[in-house]
């Protein structure tokens, strides 16, 4: 931008200059017709520079939201355990003390054979207690699904009963939005775009 300036600024001395310096009315318009092409191409390089800036920070988004793998193997059985998760695109922010955004993740995973399907969240308490999730897969209709809370009573965690029928609906789907019940903050929508899920356990 500064560099742009400065051309202007060029532009504008070298017309002031036009009477002072014995040059003729044509040398100073193809002066004024250069510095024009410079600043021209100034301004197209940066305008290239924003529109990658842009593209990489899409590009990341969408990296961000993709579906993400993992296995590990049971020590104690030697079989696979599979996951595939993603995170929420959008950020809900909750009541005191949880500040800052919370995000959503969402998680499929297969362990002794069996599918099962979990959201966690990273700041606030999840309501599961008779309590039910709702989702929407691209322009459906919203279906509810039963809340089952962890073991250890970890309020950041909630299993969703559903098992494979939704996970089949959600290979096919292009935005998932999950809504689900906070603890002294309502129910709280999040969004998902991750793009197709490969699972075929």
């Amino acid at each position: 931008m500064k560099r742009t300036i400065l051309l202007l600024l060029s532009i504008v001395s070298v017309l002031s200059l036009a009477s002072c310096d014995g040059k003729t009315k044509e040398d100073y318009k193809n002066e004024k017709m250069q510095l024009e092409a410079r600043i021209k191409e100034e301004l197209k390089k940066k305008l290239e520079l924003d529109e990658e800036s842009i593209r990489k920070a899409k590009d990341q988004e969408l990296l961000l939201q993709k579906w993400d793998y993992n296995t590990r193997t049971d020590e104690m059985t030697d079989k696979k355990i599979y996951w595939a998760s993603c995170e929420s695109k959008n950020i809900e922010y909750l009541e005191f003390p949880y500040e800052g955004g919370t995000k959503l993740t969402l998680t499929i995973r297969n362990m002794k054979g069996k599918n099962e399907i979990y959201v966690t969240v990273n700041k606030g308490q999840l309501q599961t207690y008779d309590k039910y999730a709702s989702i929407r897969l691209d322009d459906g209709k919203a279906t509810s699904y039963t809340l089952i809370g962890s073991d250890d009573g970890d309020s950041k965690f909630a299993f969703i009963y559903a098992g494979n029928s939704l996970i089949s609906k959600i290979k096919k789907a292009s935005v998932i939005k999950i809504q689900l019940p906070f603890y002294g903050n309502g129910k709280r929508t999040f969004t998902f775009e991750p793009g197709i899920l490969e699972w075929n356990h």
